[in-house]
């Protein structure tokens, strides 16, 4: 499979910005390698901008992966 993107360092204060990508209303497929130089921080969020509380969130807390 083909990689949409690729950034080898994020400094904490760094994002990729996904226009046009919603999320998905039942299931979909993702896969992210990351070598943290942190024990916590978000590896993805998936929100929408409209002021409603519907969000998908990937986040690294104490060094365990949580899904929200």
């Amino acid at each position: 499979s083909a990689n949409l993107f690729s950034a080898p360092h994020f400094s904490g204060e760094s994002y990729i910005k996904l226009v046009g990508w919603t999320v998905p209303s039942t299931s979909f497929d993702l896969r992210i390698d990351v070598i943290p130089l942190e024990t916590s921080g978000v590896l993805l969020y998936a929100g929408d901008m409209s002021g409603r509380k519907d969000f998908v969130s990937l986040v690294l807390n104490e060094g365990f992966v949580e899904l929200r």
